[in-house]
């Protein structure tokens, strides 16, 4: 017997009877109005939010109760609008309500109807059955994803709801106006058409929850992880005066034509003034005429923590920011040197932000790379860093004339500083990229200092901080810490270690003292990392204190945008560093002599 049409039963006429479009146009309006408002105020506090999620499930409940009559398991739905029902009473009434609750109440909201819709379009008519149940896993996949994040922002919480509830009411308010002005012919017309556009919508939704699921997954498994290999291990016996070359070997990734690159490995001193080893990158013109070439000593920005976060393992270490200017300098005739820093590439612990053992890493890879054959190094060298390298070189220009008197250091210049280090530290601790270089800080500080990571980090934070750790700042291992750092619903460190043993390291590696070398320091004033407010006190403070400074500032630029090509401070940053290897005066605009 041929199986009779949804659209013309008995029952199925009974039920629209039932369903009134008043119902299904009230309920629709009010999921639309509250999903838009979620959307509106997606940086509410979490009191808000939950009150907003509550209301929203109320009204889903509500929505399912109204279609109940279609399902071909009415009391099924029922029991699903009940349960709803309970954990919108939950959300609104629970004073504990925090954003990883929030988002596993979401998480389960789905799987309830993602599932309901599931057994429903399993028992259903046939024609409406494969809809439902790619609908319902598309809804099932969409709990997975939230609980694949558990620790979703504030944002991504009001959004993903209210954009659910926009859409359940969209689709109630359409079937609301369409019962209440009739369609009688065309509706049986359209009758074989419908399922099909059903089942179109419900492939597209499990479509794209198929492929946010899987983008999250593979930015959650990261980049291959670069291993350093043989080279980065010390022999067994190692010069003892810092600033020898151990070993070297030619390095080509990156280079351009008309120069040459090398790889090396020398001594130089931890933070705990103790003899150690680190890696660096040498690049110089390849037609030298013998005569001695001024250096330029770069400390480049944050690349990560962990050994494999070294520069010199890219394939092109020169590929942006100073970097790239640096290889552009090499080409006018100045030797590049390059340290990776100890801890990444070498055996770890790197000393993250520890100002003088970043220092003494950037002055020994300097006298190191006079150590390499065919090439012949100058005394006069000018030092350039960008954020955590840009803290080093403000050290390097105050400690060279103790550590290394035989580094002339004509100049330093720093790049968005990394300087104030606990108004750093207070500034971004409620943004993303605040919280990875939190998270950074927080292991590397726990392994050069020897310091408890519980007793850094705020509770229960420590798994995302060692996941965050144990990636490199670029390709999509910097993309999945951002998101890793949006399920920390607060900031890493905890207040008690600010006040404490961390706080006063903070005020210890911030620079302090004097350079005898001119400073240039360039801050963009759209910078959301190091803040230009802060930056500016730490400058008109250091100024105070007899230091000269050239401090400028650039209008709407950010921390990386400050050094990639197109910045109004690359040419200026080329023009004084030539200026310094000319012998001219400097002209600070703070400070002795401004």
């Amino acid at each position: 017997m041929a199986e009779t049409s949804e659209a013309t039963t008995p029952l199925v006429r009974l039920r629209d009877a039932r369903l009134q479009w008043w119902g299904r146009l009230l309920v629709g309006a009010a999921l639309v109005g509250v999903g838009v408002v979620l959307v509106v105020h997606l940086t509410a506090s979490v009191a808000v939010l939950s009150v907003l999620v509550g209301i929203g499930l109320m009204l889903v409940a509500a929505d399912r109760a109204v279609w109940s009559f279609r399902s071909p398991l009415p009391r099924l739905e029922r029991v699903l609008a009940a349960l709803l029902l309970v954990l919108a009473v939950v959300s609104l009434v629970w004073q504990g309500t925090t954003v990883p609750f929030l988002a596993v109440t979401l998480a389960v909201a789905s799987f309830v109807v993602g599932g309901t819709a599931v057994v429903g379009g399993l028992v259903g008519t046939r024609e409406r059955r494969a809809a439902a149940v790619v609908l319902g896993v598309a809804q099932v996949l969409v709990g997975l994803l939230v609980l694949l994040w558990p620790r979703l922002s504030v944002f991504l919480v009001g959004l993903a709801l209210g954009g659910w509830l926009v859409l359940l009411g969209v689709r109630d308010v359409l079937a609301g106006v369409g019962q209440l002005v009739g369609r009688g012919r065309t509706r049986r017309r359209d009758a074989p058409r419908r399922p099909r556009r059903e089942l179109l919508g419900a492939v597209a939704a499990l479509v794209v929850a198929a492929l946010v699921l899987g983008l999250s997954a593979w930015l959650r498994a990261g980049d291959p992880t670069l291993v350093p290999d043989a080279f980065y291990t010390p022999p067994r016996d190692v010069p003892v005066e810092p600033g020898s070359l151990v070993r070297s070997e030619p390095f080509t990734h990156g280079v351009r034509a008309g120069q040459e690159g090398w790889r090396i490995l020398y001594t130089t001193t931890g933070a705990h003034d103790e003899p150690t080893v680190a890696s660096a990158l040498v690049l110089a013109p390849a037609d030298r005429t013998g005569e001695p070439l001024p250096v330029l000593s770069l400390a480049h920005g944050t690349t990560g923590v962990v050994p494999g976060c070294a520069p010199s393992l890219l394939d092109d270490p020169f590929a942006t920011g100073l970097e790239r200017t640096l290889s552009t300098m090499v080409d006018d005739g100045w030797a590049g040197v390059m340290t990776d820093y100890e801890g990444l590439g070498t055996a770890g612990p790197h000393p993250y932000l520890v100002g003088t053992a970043e220092a003494y890493d950037v002055l020994d890879a300097v006298r190191a790379a006079r150590a390499l054959d065919d090439l012949e190094l100058g005394d006069d060298t000018v030092v350039w860093g960008h954020s955590q390298g840009g803290g080093a070189a403000l050290w390097t220009g105050i400690v060279a004339p103790r550590y290394a008197p035989d580094v002339h250091v004509l100049g330093v210049a720093a790049a968005a500083p990394a300087a104030d280090l606990a108004a750093l530290a207070a500034g971004v601790k409620n943004t993303a990229a605040g919280r990875v270089v939190s998270a950074y800080l927080a292991q590397a500080w726990s392994d050069v200092y020897d310091l408890d990571l519980t007793s850094i980090v705020a509770p229960g934070y420590v798994p995302v901080v060692r996941r965050v750790a144990d990636r490199c700042l670029w390709g999509r291992d910097a993309v999945a810490n951002v998101l890793f750092s949006t399920q920390l619903s607060g900031p890493v460190i905890r207040p008690s270690a600010l006040e404490g043993e961390t706080g006063r390291l903070l005020e210890e590696n911030s620079p302090h003292g004097t350079s005898a070398a001119p400073v240039l320091v360039g801050q963009g004033e759209a910078d959301r990392l190091v803040l230009p407010g802060p930056q500016d006190a730490f400058v008109a403070q250091w100024c105070a204190t007899g230091q000269a400074v050239d401090y400028r500032t650039y209008p709407g630029l950010d921390h990386v945008p400050i050094v990639e090509s197109g910045s109004p401070f690359v040419p200026e940053l080329v023009a004084w560093t030539e200026d310094r290897l000319a012998g001219r005066v400097a002209t600070p605009t703070c400070g002795a002599g401004s």
